[in-house]
């Protein structure tokens, strides 16, 4: 099965025909056919639309692993200073309970 392809003449009849019938579209018939994200045009169906979305969730999810990538050492050295504290609490704890003989 092919996909159809509309021409702006198409768009705008069936847009027309859509608003005699009482149908909102959800688009103005006179930019549909123009809409462009990041120079890749996005409503006509045209080179580079598929890849808009892979493209922009693949940058999300490096942006995300960068992001806690540089956070993990701050976070490591933190959490060793944390248990280092309850280590010692723990010692000084355990040596001041009653009939301790050390």
């Amino acid at each position: 099965m092919t996909e159809r392809r509309y021409g702006e003449e198409e768009v705008r009849e069936i847009f027309a025909r859509a608003s005699r019938a009482g149908v909102a579209l959800d688009a103005d018939p006179e930019i549909l056919p123009r809409r462009k994200l990041l120079g890749f045009p996005i409503a006509d169906g045209k080179a580079g639309a598929p890849m808009i979305m892979p493209a922009m969730l693949g940058l999300g999810g490096a942006a995300a692993l960068v992001a806690a990538a540089l956070r993990l050492p701050r976070w490591a050295s933190e959490r060793e200073r944390q248990m280092e504290h309850i280590a010692a609490w723990t010692r000084d704890l355990l040596s001041a309970a009653p009939g301790n003989e050390e």
